[in-house]
């Protein structure tokens, strides 16, 4: 038998390596900030470093992961089974049978979400008068007008600085 215990005192590691990886892949795939890898790169690195900080966040990744994990080996073999049953996976797959498993997908993360963020919605704790509240507010402020900045092309790219035609 193989000994994988020592893995899980890495879970932190690789919930940073999922996060940035597929907010790269998300940012890269859909160029919703333009082309620029080194904005792709800063952002997808801000977003995993505060998956990882925030503890209730690491919690949610590391309890959702399994359940994806386990979602999408039973996907796959669903779709095998029935692409071996049909011939072709291509009279399997019609939208609502994609649509029925980013639902169930969607139920997973929902349960896991409500499992890890249940407190939030106890009205006994006053979460929001805490300093750590004002102080992640305030973070994700600057964050995202840095992100601004840096979208519109004020990140001292080509066009920053140099203005005016030459004579």
């Amino acid at each position: 038998m193989i000994d994988l215990s020592g893995v899980a005192g890495h879970i932190e590691l690789f919930g940073f390596l999922l996060i940035f990886l597929v907010t790269y892949a998300l940012l890269a795939k859909t160029k919703v900030l333009g082309e620029n890898q080194f904005l792709h790169l800063l952002i997808s690195f801000t977003v995993a470093i505060i998956f990882v900080v925030v503890p209730p966040a690491t919690k949610f990744v590391t309890s959702t992961l399994p359940w994806a994990a386990v979602f999408f080996v039973v996907l796959t073999l669903i779709l095998a089974t029935a692409a071996l049953v049909h011939g072709k996976l291509e009279d399997v797959m019609k939208p609502a049978v994609a649509w029925a498993f980013v639902g169930a997908l969607l139920l997973v993360l929902l349960i896991s979400a409500i499992h890890t963020f249940g407190y939030v919605f106890q009205p006994s704790k006053q979460w929001f008068a805490q300093p750590q509240v004002y102080t992640a507010i305030l973070l994700f402020v600057i964050a995202g007008i840095a992100a601004f900045i840096l979208a519109k092309g004020g990140g001292g790219g080509k066009d920053s600085g140099k203005g005016g035609k030459k004579g």
